[in-house]
């Protein structure tokens, strides 16, 4: 059961895993508001939104690249 929640596999980790992406777009559409209405602007948030995904790519790229 442990590696199934880890990992993911069965029902039960997916249910966990959809609750978490839920949960973290949730929080960062508050953080994503919040920024907005702080700075008056729309274009913060919107760049705040483009370094995060460009961190992602990253990432991927890395993690690709290691398990190579």
């Amino acid at each position: 059961m442990r590696s199934e929640l880890s990992w993911g596999r069965g029902t039960s980790g997916q249910v966990i895993s959809v609750l978490g992406t839920v949960l973290f777009t949730g929080l960062a559409g508050v953080v994503f508001f919040e920024l907005r209405r702080r700075s008056g602007s729309v274009p913060a948030p919107a760049g705040l939104h483009g370094a995060v995904n460009g961190l992602g790519v990253l990432a991927a790229a890395v993690w690709a690249w290691g398990s190579r």
